[in-house]
């Protein structure tokens, strides 16, 4: 792999975190909240917030976000997994968010396909 492929991802908890990575050359940002503790599901208004950050800049940069109800492990009840579900389909309608990262496993710690799947 050459270094030309290499980019730097920063994960962000706050618009101030999110300004100081694109400072720093970040070419993407996840955001999440609750950072020290592996990162949660983070409020609209934090999303819209560094969503409009990113949008004034002229290289908008790749803008994930963590999908994740809780810290912990990563198998959800059917409860959480609705939760999830329903955060997607509320962040998918902000102008400068491509995707979200989130993990989901089953009671053996395998990848639960089924439920990636959706």
């Amino acid at each position: 792999m050459s270094l030309a492929n290499i980019y730097l991802e920063v994960c962000v908890g706050t618009a101030e975190l999110a300004e100081a990575a694109l400072k720093g050359g970040a070419a993407a940002i996840e955001i999440c909240q609750l950072t020290a503790d592996g990162g949660i599901t983070p409020d609209i208004s934090l999303v819209d917030s560094i969503s409009r950050l990113v949008m004034q800049r002229n290289n908008c940069p790749i803008v994930t976000i963590r999908i994740r109800p809780r810290t912990g492990n990563f198998v959800y009840s059917d409860k959480e997994f609705q939760t999830m579900l329903n955060d997607i389909v509320v962040f998918k309608e902000s102008d400068c968010v491509q995707g979200f990262s989130l993990a989901v496993l089953t009671e053996s710690g395998s990848v639960d396909v089924d439920r990636m799947n959706m």
